[in-house]
């Protein structure tokens, strides 16, 4: 039953034009800021050629562009997941069916999972690319590619548990969107001086875990974090799923 929700999640995300056109704002991004990377890096007085450096100042950080453009989309994507079950009245039979809450959660979770896939590997593509003009870092590029993939990961599953809270699309967008916004926030805040406080700023946001991943540096502690996070929100939303079984909640 998992893989019948998981499928028939992922195939909804492709029969409709949103999971085509969330692919290419995102793609476009993308494209927009690494040609932008690669014309400043060449005009760079500091650069000789594509030396050492571009891996980072070119690859990592055209990926960590589609970060930003994912507090959009992921909210965008998600918001259906449930909410829309509601405005087809497909919702009752969704609840009604063989599986349990943890089976449902985790069924539409890795249905949204295999777009998200697709997507890191289509952003993995362009950095990749600049092996034909240079000594590229692969392992910085694909550390950089993991961390986007994790994060979107958490994102996902943030985005998952607002749409079973509510029946409205547009308030579980809205309400993604804010979520993940502050997160991004914090992150800018973590620059107060006073260490404690930077450091737990830092912690309290994906983005500041996701610093260390761009820049090469796979640490145990922000692949645990996002793992965890992930794992709480889809915790979330099965208990949410057996509560609407309960009649507890309408």
């Amino acid at each position: 039953m998992l893989i019948t929700i998981a499928r028939a999640e992922l195939l909804r995300l492709f029969r409709t034009p949103v999971g085509w056109v969330l692919l290419a704002v995102v793609q476009f991004v993308q494209a927009w800021v690494f040609y932008r990377l690669v014309q400043n890096w060449q005009l760079s007085p500091v650069a000789s050629g594509f030396d050492a450096g571009f891996s980072f100042n070119i690859g990592s950080r055209s990926l960590g562009s589609s970060a930003y453009a994912a507090m959009l989309v992921i909210p965008l994507l998600t918001m259906r997941s449930f909410s829309g079950e509601w405005r087809s009245g497909a919702i009752q039979l969704l609840l009604g069916a063989p599986a349990s809450g943890v089976q449902i959660a985790l069924g539409k979770f890795l249905g949204l999972m295999g777009w998200v896939t697709l997507l890191c590997l289509m952003l993995s593509l362009m950095p990749l690319s600049l092996a034909l003009a240079g000594r590229l870092d692969t392992g910085l590029v694909l550390s950089a590619a993991l961390g986007v993939w994790l994060l979107l990961a958490s994102f996902t599953a943030i985005g998952l548990y607002l749409s079973s809270l509510t029946r409205q699309q547009a308030v579980a967008a809205f309400a993604g969107i804010a979520v993940l916004m502050l997160s991004w926030l914090l992150a800018l805040l973590a620059g107060t001086g006073i260490g404690w406080l930077d450091e737990a700023l830092r912690q309290l946001s994906s983005l500041g875990h996701l610093e260390s991943l761009l820049r090469g540096l796979i640490d145990s502690r922000d692949v645990a974090w996002f793992v965890l996070v992930t794992a709480l929100f889809i915790g979330l939303t099965a208990l949410r799923v057996e509560r609407l079984r309960e009649g507890g909640i309408s």
